[in-house]
């Protein structure tokens, strides 16, 4: 798969006021390729969570396997918005292209911290407007009359509005139960991507 070739046809129709013609079977490789290693990626990261003994973000290896990851979640976000944007679906479009933006700020304050230890009062604020822009995307995707972004759509909304309810408890709860949900919640969400591969795989198809 000549990945540059198709990612830079990507880039010319955003120049472009109305959308490609048609999505190429290579489109559909590709954002399969990127979904899958996403998931993967995101299956490791919550089973790290699971067995290991400290938090993995004190690791020193942490933060190179944060750009990567983060690196590829933005191209399979793109990626999706290129295809939002092609099936003119708006709200699914608009809340997708706030998400990605969003994610993509947060990504870059979040590296500072890891990396420098600065903006380190902007994390929590940070996450919540993260976690408020994806359960905007999720509660728009209950619309579409795909049953497996519908799916989607449902089952990371509910995680994400538990993830909320988590992160502003104010330390109501212990701390092995606040652990224990985030794992969970982190595993599950790591798994939503895998509705989304089954939904463009068969689409692929057809």
């Amino acid at each position: 798969i000549d990945a540059a070739a198709e990612i830079r046809r990507f880039l010319l129709t955003l120049n472009s006021h109305r959308p490609t013609p048609y999505m190429s079977k290579r489109y559909y490789t590709l954002l399969l390729f990127f979904l899958s290693i996403s998931t993967l990626a995101n299956l490791l990261q919550a089973i790290l969570h699971f067995i290991a003994r400290s938090p993995i973000s004190l690791y020193d290896v942490y933060i190179g396997w944060y750009v990567v990851t983060s690196l590829i979640q933005l191209a399979t976000m793109f990626l999706l918005v290129q295809y939002y944007r092609f099936k003119r679906w708006k709200w699914i479009h608009i809340t997708a292209v706030v998400s990605l933006v969003i994610h993509a700020a947060f990504g870059i304050a979040a590296f500072a911290m890891l990396q420098y230890h600065q903006l380190t009062g902007w994390y929590q604020p940070g996450l919540t407007i993260a976690l408020v822009a994806d359960l905007l995307f999720s509660v728009s995707l209950l619309f579409t009359k795909q049953v497996w972004l519908r799916l989607a759509g449902w089952i990371q909304g509910i995680t994400l509005l538990t993830l909320l309810w988590l992160i502003n408890t104010n330390g109501r709860l212990d701390a092995t139960t606040y652990a224990s949900i985030i794992k969970w919640a982190t595993l599950i969400t790591s798994l939503t991507p895998i509705l989304f591969f089954v939904y463009f795989a068969k689409e692929r198809v057809n």
